[in-house]
């Protein structure tokens, strides 16, 4: 907030109403913004949360076996389910950065499309 002044509680309530996560210019706008947050039951909760508790359960459990990648600049584009069921037995990927075009920086006019990529989950008993 260097030298940003703000003089009323309407002016205060402006800024932070507005959404992080618009297209509109937020990657070179300064200024207050509201976070998005998740709470569960009165904590932070996000999928980054989710994703560290289950890799720090894998690593500490001595029953259940397996590993998991998280990776950064990569896009989803298809979870794989076993045929005839609702079990997720892998995903379908981009590599790249801003591949997502909700991100501002994302060229939908032929840049770089990413190089595809997939993994298959495997559960031993």
């Amino acid at each position: 907030m260097a030298g940003q002044a703000v003089n009323s509680m309407g002016e205060l309530t402006g800024l932070l109403s507005r959404d992080l996560n618009a297209a509109s210019g937020h990657s070179t706008e300064t200024g207050l913004f509201n976070t998005p947050l998740n709470m569960d039951q009165y904590r932070r909760s996000s999928p980054r949360n989710f994703l560290i508790n289950t890799a720090n359960a894998l690593n500490a459990s001595k029953t259940l076996q397996g590993r998991i990648d998280i990776r950064t600049d990569c896009l989803a584009t298809r979870i794989v389910f076993a045929p005839g069921t609702t079990r997720a037995i892998g995903v379908e990927f981009l590599d790249g950065e801003s591949l997502y075009m909700a991100d501002p920086r994302a060229n939908g006019t032929g840049g770089s499309p990413g190089e595809s990529g997939r993994c298959r989950a495997s559960y031993r008993y």
